[in-house]
């Protein structure tokens, strides 16, 4: 399911709620939910409990409160701070971001983050996969070691997406 478990913010469908994402775990366990993914953007960032210790033990004390758990993240900052169309500089600090990310994930206890490569960060061309296929490749050992999957979340058609010339790259 799509959306949150609060009323939008400022008509965003799919923003993290700055000032009411605690009441998601109660509003969740009300309607029989048993998990929720959480959002990671760039319109929730300094408000979102997953930046510091603090926020991410409140996040695991209302979990435990209500519940509900958090087993995924939607990485929605990377599509204001795509890993395509980057200098390699601004590549390799995004990538690091993802990894202080994963890192924060797993504090929380969270199995999947999954990365988005639609609308600004779409992957538009080979250049595009390439950046791609390099950030995978990059970040891969830190989810690993975090236990953690990374989804992606692409609007590739589905034949190019599972292309046996890619997949080969990231094995």
């Amino acid at each position: 399911m799509q959306g949150r478990l609060v009323p939008p913010v400022e008509g965003r469908i799919q923003a993290f709620p700055r000032e009411r994402w605690a009441e998601e775990f109660p509003n969740a366990a009300a309607a029989g939910l048993g998990a929720i993914e959480w959002i990671y953007d760039t319109y929730g960032l300094a408000a979102n409990p997953v930046e510091s210790a603090a926020g991410i033990q409140s996040m695991v004390a209302l979990s435990r409160t209500h519940g509900i758990a958090v087993r995924s993240m939607c990485a929605d900052y990377f599509m204001d701070f795509a890993f395509v169309r980057a200098t390699d500089r601004e590549r390799a600090e995004r990538i690091a971001r993802l990894e202080w990310l994963l890192g924060q994930a797993q504090r929380i206890g969270m199995t999947r983050i999954v990365l988005p490569f639609v609308d600004n960060s779409a992957i538009r061309d080979e250049a595009d996969r390439a950046a791609v296929i390099d950030t995978l490749q990059r970040a891969l050992p830190a989810a690993q070691a975090a236990g953690i999957e990374l989804h992606l979340e692409t609007s590739l058609d589905p034949g190019d997406f599972r292309s046996e010339e890619h997949t080969s790259e990231l094995q």
